[in-house]
């Protein structure tokens, strides 16, 4: 479900998403698939998924190493 929000379209939120996982910043994880890497297409269709609260969809996260980056970057943005 996109929130626009942050101002990108669809195109471009999909190529942010994609770039933060290729990098480990965010996982996918899936109950049959477990972690993987999702495609434009992928991501594209999850954009589109309407939330129902319980969902058997692919749930995305930020990973260890995105949590320690934006640590560090709220202690710089701070001084």
């Amino acid at each position: 479900m996109n929130m626009p929000s942050h101002g990108l379209d669809n195109n471009e939120l999909i190529i942010v998403l994609y770039q933060l996982l290729s990098d480990h910043l965010l996982v996918a994880m899936h109950k049959n698939r477990g972690l993987f890497t999702p495609t434009f297409d992928e991501l594209n269709s999850a954009l589109s998924e309407t939330f129902d609260g319980i969902s058997e969809n692919t749930f995305y996260g930020m990973t260890s190493a995105a949590h320690e980056l934006y640590r560090e970057l709220q202690v710089d943005y701070q001084k």
